[in-house]
This record gives structure tokens, sequence and C-alpha cells, in this order.
């Protein structure tokens, strides 16, 4: 072991043990404190009010929604889109022809970034600005006319999540991210998420419902 490791060897939330290295809590799912100079996806997670100016925007990652339905082969449905975090409620926004465009642009450019950085997707996007590129239209289009687009988007209010799962893979896992968020009917809306979001969605999240509710993971839970 190196001696002159200063990372915290207890959550500074619950008080658990922390193998060296972590970034999360194993326990509780809170992030550990980083070394001086780390910037966290938290401290530029609030971009302000959207325009109609009634409720903060804290972040927006791209994704795969599982509808529940299965397709002809027998695969899960799933429709392209956003999920879109405000300090009152989770939203889905279905991509555009012209935002998905942008999307895929953004991907390659990212991708083509870390292979010249040679680092992983998860490492690059540490710190980026979700609301800057594709994610500008959720700051210059109010959110409900947004919705108003597709028939397949809608809106969560934040009390009837009661509880989250955010799988991260092993870095060198090619497996998808993944984002789980339970309702209070028992139900669950599942989530792949794109360009290796799905970090910057835990900690949005453990901001909006507490860490008691929102737990971590490197393998999705057994069917």
């Amino acid at each position: 072991m190196n001696m002159t490791d200063a990372s915290p060897k207890f959550c500074s939330h619950c008080g658990a043990a922390l193998r060296p290295g972590v970034r999360f809590c194993e326990e509780c799912g809170v992030a550990v404190a980083q070394e001086p100079g780390h910037r966290s996806h938290v401290d530029s997670s609030v971009s302000g009010p959207n325009r109609e100016g009634t409720e903060h925007l804290i972040g927006q990652a791209p994704c795969e929604w599982f509808t529940g339905g299965r397709g002809l082969l027998g695969g899960r449905k799933t429709i392209q889109g956003n999920l879109v975090i405000t300090d009152q409620r989770i939203l889905f926004i279905r991509e555009t022809d012209e935002s998905n465009t942008e999307e895929m642009a953004e991907d390659e450019r990212i991708s083509e970034e870390a292979d010249r950085r040679e680092c992983t997707l998860r490492e690059l996007v540490r710190g980026h600005d979700w609301f800057s590129g594709p994610g500008r239209r959720f700051t210059e289009v109010p959110l409900d006319e947004l919705l108003g687009e597709d028939r397949k988007n809608w809106a969560l209010p934040l009390d009837r999540i009661v509880g989250a799962l955010v799988v991260l893979p092993e870095e060198a896992d090619p497996t998808p991210e993944e984002i789980m968020l339970e309702l209070d009917d028992g139900s669950r809306q599942t989530f792949h998420a794109f360009r290796a979001s799905g970090e910057a969605v835990f900690q949005w999240l453990i901001g909006l419902l507490g860490a008691g509710k929102v737990r971590l993971s490197t393998q999705p839970p057994i069917s």
C-alpha cells in the first residue's frame, strides 16, 4: 500500500470504511471528497432557471429509454432522447431530427478527443458542461414547449421517485451505464446513459433525492 495516499479512509456521510481509490461510498453512495483541484459535476450542475423561470435546471443526459415494450425479435423497445433534471421534476424529451444530428456529431467529437488523449469517455467528461453543444436547447426553449413536441415525451414530479439505482461498470467494462428510477406505484423507469453521463446523473440525483434514496452499483440488479 502507498503510505503517502491521502485519500479519506471513512465516508464523511455514513462513516463506512472506504477502499483506496473509490470515488463513491459503497455503503451510502455519497461522493468521496476529492483532492484539491478536482472538478466535480456538482460544482457546475445548477445552470439556472429555464426560460419559464419557474424551475431550475440541474442537468441533462443523452440516453435511451426502455419503454417496456418488445420488438418483433423479442428485444426491448427503446427511444433515444434526453433525461432533463430540474429541481421539481425529471423529464424525458425525445430527439428531433435536428437534435439527433447534433448529438451524433457531439458523440463523434468526444470519442475522437478521448482517443487523442488516450483516456476513457468517463475520464474525459468529468466536469463537462452538459448544457453546451446539443444541450443548449434545454436552456433556450421552455421545457413545456419541448414536452409538447412529441407525444412520447413525459415529465415526472420528483416526489414520485422513491429510489434510484445508477449502474457504473468498471471503466474498462464496455457494458452501458444504466439509470433506474423506482416510482411510488412500484414501477420502474430504466435508461442507458450515453456519453458516460451516468456518473453526473448519480450526483445530481443525490443532491435532489438525498443519499439514502440513491444507490450506486457496478452490476445491474438480477431481474
